[in-house]
C-alpha cells in the first residue's frame, strides 16, 4: 500500500489544538510530512460515521412521517405522507439510505411504509 504524504515547509507555527488522525513526521530534507491515517483510526471513525448517518436517517422517518401501528404491534413510518414542511428528497434518501443498509422493512402491500428492525415479522 502507499501512503500519500502532504509536504509543507517546517515553519514554527503552533500545532493545531485537538485530536489528530494524522502524525507529522520529518523527511530527509527538513521538511514536515503528514502521514496518512492508521488504519485502525480509520475504521473506528467510518464506525462511527456510519452509526452517526443510521441514527440521522431513522431520526428523519420517525419525526417526519405519519405512522400506525398494526395488530401485531409494529410501528409502520409512512415515508409518502409527510409532516407540513419536511423536505420529501431528505426522507426520500433517508429511506434509501436504509434500505442500502438493510436497516428498514419494506411493507409487503404499500412500499411507500417501512418499519424499523427489531419488529415482530
Amino acid at each position: 500500500m502507499k501512503l500519500r504524504h502532504a509536504i509543507t515547509p517546517t515553519d514554527n507555527r503552533p500545532a493545531s489544538p485537538g485530536p489528530s488522525t494524522h502524525a507529522a513526521v520529518e523527511t530527509q530534507n527538513g521538511a514536515r510530512a503528514v502521514a496518512a491515517p492508521d488504519a485502525a483510526i480509520l475504521a473506528e471513525l467510518n464506525r462511527l460515521a456510519v452509526a452517526i448517518a443510521d441514527a440521522a436517517a431513522r431520526s428523519d422517518i420517525e419525526l417526519n412521517c405519519s405512522y400506525s401501528v398494526d395488530s401485531a404491534g409494529v410501528v409502520w413510518y409512512d415515508t409518502e405522507y409527510l409532516a407540513p414542511g419536511c423536505d420529501p428528497e431528505m426522507i426520500h434518501t433517508a429511506r434509501r439510505y436504509l434500505q442500502l443498509r438493510c436497516a428498514v422493512r419494506v411493507h409487503s402491500i404499500h412500499s411507500g411504509t417501512v418499519a424499523f428492525p427489531g419488529v415482530p415479522e
